[in-house]
């Protein structure tokens, strides 16, 4: 639209520069034409400015919808990962000495752990098992009597179950035993239907 305009301004002059030329000085014609000159360049620079400017308008546009988007993106997966972290859940499987099954179920009780699982195993780790005395006759026991116990329990609870079992279990001697942490797929109560976190 600027060039248009620029290109009928400087007919209309030009034409009234002819048929006025027998009156007007050459030099003020001269003048004139350079005014003229200098308007039409400085609507050029104005329009490519004024394009530019559409550009980055333009581009500014497109970045914030795309801000947007990418925003309610964020969002959509904050929320999927609070329903996930709320349904989390994880199997705890602690190694620990006889005697101190009683205190170790005692502590998760205590935080909210609703069922353990326990098994009696034999196993060895830095410990490397230890000797014994039968009949007079020295051997080794490679294989030390130990007891597993599994516990599932919601995310939100694993790290104060964790340190139950930890507290619980401690004697500060040599075969203390471990604690692995897992993570379950899925959980049912089979009488129920439940899944998840409220099956437990």
């Amino acid at each position: 639209m600027h060039l248009i305009g620029a290109i009928i301004i400087w007919r209309l002059s030009h034409r009234c520069l002819r048929a006025q030329s027998y009156k007007t000085p050459s030099f003020v014609r001269r003048s004139l034409a350079r005014l003229l000159l200098c308007v039409t360049k400085q609507i050029f620079v104005a329009n490519g400015r004024l394009c530019r400017l559409k550009r980055k308008k333009r581009r500014i546009h497109q970045l914030a919808r795309q801000s947007l988007s990418w925003r309610d993106r964020l969002s959509d997966l904050n929320q999927n990962l609070l329903i996930l972290k709320g349904t989390a859940v994880k199997l705890i499987t602690a190694i620990i000495k006889h005697f101190k099954l009683d205190e170790v179920r005692t502590a998760l009780t205590a935080i909210g752990v609703s069922g353990v699982t326990v098994t009696e195993v034999k196993g060895f780790g830095r410990q490397k098992g230890h000797t014994e005395l039968y009949r007079g006759a020295e051997y080794i026991v490679d294989f030390l009597p130990k007891i597993k116990l599994e516990a599932a329990v919601s995310e939100e609870l694993l790290d104060q179950a964790l340190e139950a079992i930890e507290k619980a279990a401690r004697t500060g001697k040599i075969g203390d035993g471990k604690i692995f942490v897992t993570p379950i797929d899925h959980v049912i109560r089979i009488r129920t239907g439940e899944t998840g976190a409220s099956a437990l």
